[in-house]
This record gives C-alpha cells, sequence and structure tokens, in this order.
C-alpha cells in the first residue's frame, strides 16, 4: 500500500508537471512510457522475481495504461470464441467522472472469472482436480499405511524375535510381493551392447546411460526390500539405516535415496509406495524395450517421461541428427508435429513421443489448430506426437559465406 501511495504520487507530480497551468491534459501528452516503467518495475515489478511472472506483468501493464484506454468502451480484458474472434469481457464505463466509475466497479461481480486474467476458463477446474488428485493420493497413503501399520518389534540387540507378530508377516507379505513385481536385473542391452566406441551413437550412449541409471535404481531398491524382509524374518541384523527405511514403508512414503540426484526423478503429488514403484516399473520396461529393440532409433516409440533426463535424451537426438546430415549444432531447429508423423519429414531427423498431453486446451488433428478447452476438458491427450531437427537454411547460408 505504501508503494502504491508514493506511485500515485510520483504520477500525479508528473502529470501537473507536462499540464503546466492548463486544466487538462489530451491522453497523448501523458508520459505513458513513464508510468509504464514506474508500474513494470517499481510498484509491481520490484516485488517480482521471476522471469515468466514479469513477462505476464509487462503485458498487462502495455495493454492497459495506453491512449486508447481513454476511448469509450475499452476493453479491458477479452477471449477469443468458437471462430477465433476476439469478444469483450470487460470494457470501461461511458462516464467521465469519479463518481460514475466508483459506480461502475460496485456494479462488478464479487467474483471474477479467470478469464479476467488471461487464463483458461477452466484454470478454477483444473486446481480442484490438482487438489482432489492431492487428496487421493493421501488417502492412498492412508491405505498403504494400514497394510503396513506399525514398525516391527526388535529385542535390544537388534534382532526380531522368533515369535513374530502379526504386523510382521503383512511386513513381509507386502516386501515379498514388491519384489516379485519387480525384474530380477536390467536386460543386457541387446544391439547397444554391439554398437562401442565410434560405431555406438549419441542416442546409443545415451540409452546406455538411462540403463545404467535404472540398472543401479533397481539394485538399490531390491536390496533394500530384501534386507527389509529378513530383518522382519529374523535372519539379519537391523540397522539404524534399516529402521528408517522401515519406518519410511510403513507410513507409505518413498524413501529418500529412491529420489532425487541419485535415484528416480521427484513426481508430482507426492506419490504412494505402491504408486512410486508402479511408475519405476513402468520405466524399466520402457528402458528396456528401448535397448533391445533393434528398430532404427527414429522408428521407436519414445516415453518422455519415462527418462531419467529427458533433456539429455533430446541434446542426443539432436547430436545425432547433426552427425547423420554433417551440418553443425546451430544450423539445427526443432519442430514438434502434433498427431503423428508428417510425411515430409526426412526420416532419420523424426522422433516419435508418447505420453504427452496439452492442459488448458484442445487439439484438433482435423484442422490442425489449438482452441481452448471447454469446462469439462481439463487435459487432451496428444497421442503419439513427433518431433524433428531440419536444417535452417538461413544458417547453412551463413556458414557457407563465412
Amino acid at each position: 500500500e505504501a508503494d502504491a501511495k508514493c506511485a500515485i504520487a510520483v504520477a500525479n507530480g508528473w502529470l501537473e508537471s507536462e499540464a503546466g497551468e492548463e486544466s487538462s491534459l489530451s491522453p497523448e501528452r501523458i508520459p505513458w512510457n513513464a508510468l509504464r516503467a514506474l508500474l513494470k518495475d517499481s510498484v509491481y515489478g520490484g516485488r517480482v522475481d521471476n522471469a515468466f511472472d514479469q513477462l505476464v506483468l509487462n503485458a498487462f501493464v502495455d495493454a492497459l495504461f495506453t491512449p486508447k484506454s481513454f476511448d469509450e468502451r475499452f476493453i479491458l480484458c477479452s477471449e477469443p470464441d468458437e471462430e477465433g474472434n476476439l469478444r469483450s469481457l470487460v470494457s470501461l464505463p461511458e462516464g467521465t467522472t469519479l463518481s460514475e466509475f466508483i459506480l461502475w466497479a460496485e456494479g462488478l461481480p464479487y467474483t471474477n472469472p479467470p478469464s479476467w486474467l488471461g487464463l483458461a476458463s477452466t484454470a478454477e477446474i483444473t486446481l480442484l482436480v490438482n487438489q482432489g488428485q492431492r487428496m487421493i493420493s493421501r488417502f492412498q497413503t492412508i491405505q498403504d499405511s494400514a497394510e503396513l501399520s506399525g514398525e516391527s518389534p526388535l529385542r535390544p540387540d537388534g534382532k526380531s524375535p522368533k515369535g513374530k507378530s502379526g504386523n510382521d508377516d503383512g511386513h513381509v507379505g507386502m516386501l515379498d510381493k514388491w519384489l516379485s513385481e519387480l525384474p530380477e536385473e536390467m536386460p543386457q542391452g541387446g544391439d547397444l551392447n554391439k554398437r562401442e566406441g565410434e560405431y555406438a551413437n549419441a542416442i546409443d550412449q545415451c540409452l546406455k546411460r538411462e540403463m545404467a541409471r535404472a540398472a543401479s535404481l533397481l539394485d538399490m531398491v531390491r536390496t533394500d526390500l530384501k534386507h527389509l524382509a529378513s530383518v522382519y524374518k529374523g535372519l539379519e541384523t537391523a540397522t539404524n539405516e534399516s529402521r528408517r527405511l522401515g519406518a519410511c514403508l510403513a507410513k507409505s512414503q518413498v524413501p529418500g535415496t529412491w529420489q532425487g540426484s541419485e535415484g528416480l526423478p521427484h513426481l508430482s503429488g507426492d506419490p504412494s509406495t505402491n504408486a512410486w514403484l508402479d511408475d519405476f516399473k513402468k520405466r524399466l520396461y520402457h528402458l528396456s524395450e528401448l535397448a533391445t529393440s533393434s528398430l532404427d532409433p527414429s522408428m521407436k516409440y519414445y516415453w518422455m517421461g519415462g527418462f531419467f533426463s529427458p533433456e539429455a535424451f533430446v541434446t542426443a537426438t539432436r547430436q545425432y541428427v547433426a552427425e547423420a546430415c554433417s551440418c553443425s549444432l546451430d544450423q539445427l531447429k526443432l519442430r514438434f508435429h502434433v498427431g503423428g508423423q508428417d510425411e515430409g519429414n526426412i526420416l532419420s531427423s523424426r522422433f516419435f513421443v508418447t505420453g504427452l498431453s496439452l492442459e488448458g486446451a484442445c487439439w484438433s488433428s482435423e484442422s490442425g489448430r489449438l482452441s481452448l478447452a471447454s469446462s469439462s476438458t481439463q487435459s487432451t491427450d496428444l497421442g503419439v506426437s513427433s518431433f524433428t531437427w531440419t536444417v535452417d537454411e538461413e544458417t547453412e547460408e551463413e556458414s557457407l559465406l563465412s
């Protein structure tokens, strides 16, 4: 509030200085650039530390603080209709006095729809859906905790008593179930191992790193589960680490060692142990399919979210295409195609991706255009899409000239 008062005082000083002895000032003579800079850099922008939020603020200020804002029925916010034409949502009143503006402001609805801020009309519903998903995840955690409730009673010497309790049997049953669902080890990699050294392309090298990381994490998870099962059976001595692991799994929480830089990337929504393991199994299967397939890299289907480092895979495809086309990385431009392959693409530079969804908008495969999502549509499955690295002709000409 103090910043706003100071800004108003500064703006009034600018207007009085520009008007001089005149009683009024035309819209064209208002120092708009100074006013916009004041709002974007000091009053509101001075508290923004996110680049995207700053761009949004700049767009609002630039659209509202213009000489056209003095026009009758100036549109404050709008949205496209079904035909793509903009329709007004809120516009200024025709009055010119302060009392008329106050009366207009008091007549605005108490609850403002998200479309007034340039968001999709489904933004609030999307927020509620996300909250519901988090609630379901918490209920799942409670359910899993009921199956693995309480810690196993341990003797002072760190071993379980011979007469195991019902909790121990429940722990062992759940641990054995998880171990049976996980593969014993990752496959050797098929054709990946045949292409070594200079014969291994960038995509092969990226998949090898993904496979190595998956194998390391799989070994860690299986070792932890086996050790904990042995502790509950009284076959091994409990340690502080096994106690922490048992307490974590009893609450259906994912151990910290299974996530982060050495483990699986953190999943959204704070998933339960069962949900995390299900996702981990899908990733293992996806990587195994890629590693053992003998198809050309441009003929495989890649689940981008199934990689440990999706950005590394995209970089590898760029290096792969640059080597195949005998060009530099700077000459390649990325193109994305929704809904399948583009027949005009070069086969070796196209890569199919799956598992992508579009939120807040819909995609029409018939017209090949985006449209705003309806209130009943939260996200749109893009199916099989593809991205292509193409050689930029202008960049190529410049490199030849130089």
